[in-house]
């Protein structure tokens, strides 16, 4: 889990209206998001099946084979 340190930004009647976090902090988040969103995409394809493809084929089909 992430340890988050959020300040919030309170209007003149004392309501939340934003967060801040520390810029470190944001961007664990997004690569977090980015890797839940990884994980998710990984399960659909699995789920509906199909070909697949070794890894090291897709690496010589992109040319990224040494």
């Amino acid at each position: 889990m992430i340890d988050l340190h959020p300040q919030y930004v309170i209007d003149a009647k004392g309501d939340r209206t934003a967060v801040m976090l520390p810029v470190e902090e944001f961007h664990s988040l997004l690569r977090e998001l980015e890797m839940r969103e990884d994980v998710a995409a990984y399960d659909r394809a699995r789920e509906e099946g199909g070909p697949s493809i070794s890894y090291d084929a897709m690496r010589r089909e992109l040319g990224l084979a040494e």
